[in-house]
């Protein structure tokens, strides 16, 4: 028999304990969880089909968004009142999104478990992304009588970057 053969049938097995690395630490390909996670009161789980969903919507926002803001920058001198309306319905959705990430739970780096602890939670989106979620929310185009019009959408801009950037879809996986 040789080397490879063993190692195929005998897999990882200690001589002492016969334990069996693919057998008792990873689980088969395709396998689910059979229990559920439990997290505490108003704690969003990232794995909720419906947070996936939320977040499915934003990344549309986002398209749009890096789809109008060019335009607007582009051909129109002033907001036409439907585009300007629609821009401040997604700008608050967005910051629906702002209030709602204070609720996402997220995977600790040390130990790959769910961090559910409100504060915890909070320090980590103050400290990272929080900053930048707030100013990319706040109504461009309310201010924008007083201001230059191309400066205003190069800022409406940050938005964009910013969720491409941080990867928001994928930031309670990633961090």
């Amino acid at each position: 028999m040789n080397y490879l053969q063993h190692f195929c049938n005998d897999g990882f097995q200690l001589e002492s304990g016969g334990f069996n690395l693919h057998d008792d630490l990873l689980p088969s390909l395709g396998a689910t969880m059979n229990h559920t996670i439990k997290l505490r009161k108003h704690i969003v789980s990232p794995y909720d089909p419906r947070y996936r969903l939320w977040e499915l919507f934003l990344i549309f926002l986002v398209l749009y968004s890096a789809w109008i803001c060019p335009f607007e920058f582009a051909f129109l001198r002033y907001l036409p009142s439907k585009i300007f309306l629609v821009d401040n319905i997604v700008d608050s959705f967005f910051a629906i999104d702002t209030v709602l990430t204070f609720f996402v739970a997220f995977i600790d780096h040390k130990s790959y478990l769910l961090v559910d602890d409100p504060k915890r939670i909070a320090v980590r989106y103050l400290s990272t992304w929080f900053i930048f979620d707030a100013c990319s929310t706040y109504p461009i185009q309310t201010i924008s009588f007083s201001y230059n019009r191309h400066v205003l959408c190069l800022l409406g801009l940050r938005r964009i970057f910013g969720s491409i950037i941080s990867g928001h879809g994928a930031q309670n996986f990633s961090q």
